[in-house]
């Protein structure tokens, strides 16, 4: 399995141009005994650099398994085995005399020395190995891009599930495994990503033990002792099967669940978004939906459809952030450079019915509400592209609500996320602080939204910045310079949003700030780089 997904993955990558994001390989079944390898992979419509991929398996029956090193240079293959002979002390498989089969299952094989995986119960050495070899490859230039940890056991050891807890408190006939994916193009120092420090923390749950879980650190100097915590909850599972039954899954060795994450040091903080749900069906056409839409999405049969933006799109995205470009920086660029210019390079458009339809309904109230009202504030936005700014005029309404297109900086995972959630109150002023209140920010110049954008250090985006471009009805506003909790007279009726104008007391910028969720539609997560 191992062998194929490196394969598959390769030819994704190279051919298709498609990422592998996530790749998992786990034991199912009754006994744990079925295997299966899950790959997820992404087609973002920009080129993604032809990389290749090499995977190698830790198991401690005492082999270890590596796949992809065909394709890699002879440098990097040589490294490799270097590292596992000499420094591991592994020696090359060869088949005993029982051993029949001639298929090939990996590029190469390795035998490991005595007491190279120690095991205490659950307890295994396997993640302080992970860490050893990925500190390795880094220097090679290759980036741990996935890994996780399995067990199963041996078919020999069945008979003996009726004394399950005491069988996993031993470990005895539990066979362990760790399957690491790295990435890279085989040049040393490729990339400052693969000198960081990695950080590898495995949760453990052990039902019928005094303690509901045990989390454990995996250090390049060692295993630590491992902490007890009572912070996991497990509850009895039961298997339904084709006949009709339920089947009690207590004492089963499934319920022994575990989860392993790998961190990456950064030398600067970040916080972390956590999305409240995902796009609900709406299961009708939601209220005037754009013209441009698919049909699936006209028609509110699908939660969310994100599509590559147009080229047409393209050029207005540009002419906006181009258009309102100001070589100003205030605190929050935190004393980096201004870039000169931002480059999109790709973009996605969201169709979501629902949130469009809450958003649709809100407007027709605001335009009802601000009928003939004339002296409305209006941001720089609408005179930077001719074509988004007619998208938010309406042939016989005309711009009654004050629309426009506004933009919140972002990084590219997050602003994926956002595009199916929105922005949620409860979560504003988490990120970049509330000088006007707590509510979701938006910048009209592209260089105020890029002070709040990020980076994605690894991943489909790495290297690239995000900025959501969303549809806002901006209404009647209140214009403020001084900081203060101006929420509440958006809230009561006085006003739909308020305008915190810097740029007028201090010369920075405008931002635009909302109090009501369904005043935003996120439509476009673009992803540019900066140039300097």
């Amino acid at each position: 399995m191992g062998l194929c997904a490196t394969k598959l993955v390769d030819f994704l990558n190279k051919v298709c141009h498609w990422k592998m994001i996530a790749c998992n390989a786990s034991n199912f079944g009754r006994f744990g005994d079925q295997r299966e390898q899950q790959i997820a992979i992404r087609y973002d419509d920009f080129k993604h650099k032809d990389c290749v991929h090499v995977l190698v398996e830790l198991r401690d029956v005492g082999y270890i398994e590596v796949s992809g090193l065909e394709d890699a240079s002879s440098t990097v293959a040589k490294a490799v085995h270097e590292f596992i002979t000499h420094q591991w002390h592994c020696s090359e498989y060869r088949n005993n005399i029982f051993e029949a089969f001639s298929a090939k299952y990996c590029d190469r094989k390795y035998r490991t020395p005595p007491n190279f995986y120690l095991r205490e119960g659950l307890r295994n050495t396997l993640g302080r190995r992970t860490i050893e070899l990925a500190t390795f490859m880094s220097a090679q230039g290759w980036e741990l891009a996935a890994c996780n940890g399995g067990s199963l056991y041996l078919p020999k050891q069945k008979q003996r599930y009726s004394h399950i807890l005491a069988f996993e408190r031993s470990g005895d006939g539990l066979v362990r495994e760790n399957q690491i994916k790295f990435v890279g193009d085989g040049t040393v120092g490729s990339t400052p990503l693969t000198a960081r420090p990695l950080l590898l923390v495995e949760f453990r749950t052990l039902p019928g033990c005094d303690a509901m879980g045990r989390a454990f650190l995996e250090q390049l100097g060692g295993v630590s002792p491992g902490f007890a915590c009572e912070a996991f909850q497990m509850k009895e599972a039961t298997l339904k099967c084709k006949e009709g039954l339920s089947v009690s899954l207590q004492g089963q060795p499934s319920l022994a669940r575990e989860a392993q994450m790998v961190f990456r040091f950064r030398d600067r903080s970040r916080d972390v978004f956590v999305s409240s749900g995902q796009a609900s069906l709406l299961r009708r056409p939601p209220m005037m939906a754009p013209g441009y839409w698919t049909e699936p999405g006209k028609a509110g049969m699908v939660a969310q459809e994100v599509v590559p933006a147009s080229s047409e799109e393209l050029v207005m995205l540009q002419e906006v952030l181009d258009g309102t470009y100001k070589a100003k920086r205030t605190r929050d660029r935190l004393g980096q450079p201004v870039p000169s210019r931002l480059v999109v390079v790709a973009a996605l458009r969201s169709e979501t019915p629902e949130l469009w339809d809450r958003y649709a309904r809100r407007r027709q109230r605001l335009e009802q509400e601000l009928k003939g009202e004339k002296d409305l504030v209006t941001p720089v936005t609408l005179a930077a592209s001719l074509g988004l700014t007619l998208r938010c005029i309406h042939e016989d309404r005309g711009n009654a609500s004050n629309e426009a297109y506004l933009l919140h900086g972002s990084n590219p995972t997050s602003a994926m996320s956002i595009l199916g959630t929105s922005f949620k109150m409860d979560l504003a002023g988490k990120n970049a602080g509330s000088m006007f209140g707590p509510g979701i920010y938006m910048a009209e110049s592209s260089v105020k939204a890029d002070e709040y954008a990020r980076d994605d250090t690894s991943g489909s985006y790495a290297g690239l910045f995000a900025v959501l471009f969303c549809r806002a009805l901006v209404g009647r506003s209140l214009q403020v310079t001084d900081p203060a909790d101006y929420g509440p007279l958006v809230t009561n009726g006085d006003f739909h949003s308020v305008v915190g104008d810097r740029e007028r007391a201090v010369g920075t910028f405008r931002e635009f700030v909302f109090f009501h969720e369904e005043s935003i539609y996120p439509e476009f997560a673009v992803f540019y780089r900066r140039e300097l």
